[in-house]
Parts: C-alpha cells; structure tokens; sequence
C-alpha cells in the first residue's frame, strides 16, 4: 500500500500540484489523439470535482 504524501516526505501542496500536473497532460494526451474536447471534458471532470470536494489528492 502506498504512503500517504505527508509521510512520504512530501507536502500536500506539492502532491496537489503534481495531480493537477498530471491531469493535464493526461488531457493534452487524450486532444493530441484526437478526442473531441467535449469527450476529454467528461472524462475528467468528474475526478477534478472529487478532488474539489474532499480536498484529497486521488
């Protein structure tokens, strides 16, 4: 099992960062393969909404 970001060494912020990173490249990927903007939309949204409400880093 994984370690949590604080005892990994590192910090909340910098966990955030590296998801949100993370997602968009994810999304850039999925536009340079040629999804409609509408489809990489829904696929990530409902993970960034996730994240916003519980504040965690999936």
């Amino acid at each position: 099992m994984a370690e949590p970001a604080s005892s990994a060494g590192l910090s909340t912020r910098t966990s955030g960062s590296h998801f949100l990173d993370t997602t968009a490249e994810y999304q850039w990927a999925r536009d340079a393969a040629g999804l409609m903007p509408s489809t990489v939309d829904q696929l990530v949204k409902p993970v960034l909404e996730i994240h916003e409400h519980y504040d965690l880093v999936p």
